[in-house]
């Protein structure tokens, strides 16, 4: 980055919070003027959800055609088979940053391969991936400086805009449903996979202490959730002591459900990356957790930790 490059390979994987934080890092890298391609090499790979209780993910499948992004109208490159085929690579892992010499994996892959390598598409005229590159580009891995740059992206809104559905369900699921945004509080609460991995889960406790300091204004809360009402009824009793109804949604798939909290007036996040883009996407106003964990890689870092959640400040 001293350098002034102005190279990027922006790596996608994950579900949909973190394709839509590798894909708002590109399009901000783009608006910048740089030459970017997104490495799409995780989709190579079949969906496979995570079991409970075992040290491992979901991994998923591409999300992002729900806003009409798709290989058709996205400079990419597949980098997974081009990856033994130069050993000059300098990596920072804490930075999420890596310095790859593709222009030498190219011409070792055409050496060994006895063909050019194909796996890529760049739609603009000089759209052969041969000296695309005039220096080694950075790959920018899941890290803080992807977290940055998906913050940068979202200041500009030729970036946010595309992230606009191109379906209307989620209308659907609302009018059904009567989801009144007006006096409601929206609460994502993130367990699935993710109690598998998490460093920190913000529990049900530290949730219903922030529930108590809300505006009474909000009188009704809507709760998304990967988990089943029927495993949550302690918390669903206490949570009819705060509020005067409580309604719990865990049948919504997640686009639907991630297009829903963006219209939320007022949106309580858990501490994922679906939440966080969701309140960025959205323009009420939005509470994420603190960070907890000794990760260097988190984004939403607060000096005041004396409570479990911060105000985001779109």
């Amino acid at each position: 980055m001293s350098e002034n490059y102005e190279y990027f390979i922006v790596r996608s994987e994950g579900g949909l919070g973190a394709q839509i934080v590798a894909a708002s890092a590109y399009f901000y890298l783009k608006s910048l003027g740089c030459k970017v391609l997104m490495d799409l090499s995780y989709f190579d790979y079949p969906f496979k959800e995570a079991e409970i209780g075992k040290p491992q993910v979901t991994h998923w499948d591409w999300k992002l055609d729900y806003y009409g992004l798709d290989k058709s109208n996205l400079d990419w490159i597949s980098l997974n088979n081009l990856r033994n085929y130069t050993k000059d690579t300098k990596k920072d892992p804490s930075e999420g940053l890596e310095i790859f010499n593709l222009n030498e994996a190219l011409t070792k892959f055409s050496q060994i391969e006895g063909k050019e390598f194909n796996e890529y598409s760049i739609h603009k005229a000089e759209n052969n991936i041969t000296g695309f590159f005039k220096e080694s580009p950075i790959v920018i891995h899941d890290g803080p400086n992807k977290n940055r740059l998906f913050i940068n992206g979202m200041q500009k809104e030729e970036v946010k805009t595309k992230f606009t559905s191109i379906s209307e369900e989620w209308k659907k699921i609302i009018k059904e449903n009567k989801i009144d945004f007006t006096n409601s509080v929206i609460l994502h609460l993130r367990r699935g996979d993710y109690l598998n991995v998490a460093t920190h889960l913000i529990s049900c406790e530290e949730i219903l202490k922030m529930c108590k300091k809300l505006p009474k204004v909000l009188k009704n809360i809507i709760i998304f959730s990967d988990s089943k009402e029927s495993d949550n009824q302690k918390f669903v009793a206490d949570l009819k002591e705060i509020f005067y109804s409580v309604k719990w949604m865990d049948k919504v798939d997640n686009l639907n459900t991630h297009k829903i909290m963006t219209k939320a007036n007022f949106l309580m996040c858990s501490n994922s990356q679906f939440s966080t883009t969701a309140a960025y996407l959205g323009k009420g106003f939005s509470i994420i957790p603190q960070k907890y964990s000794s990760d260097n890689d988190y984004v939403f870092q607060y000096e005041n930790k004396q409570t479990s959640f911060a105000l985001l400040n779109n």
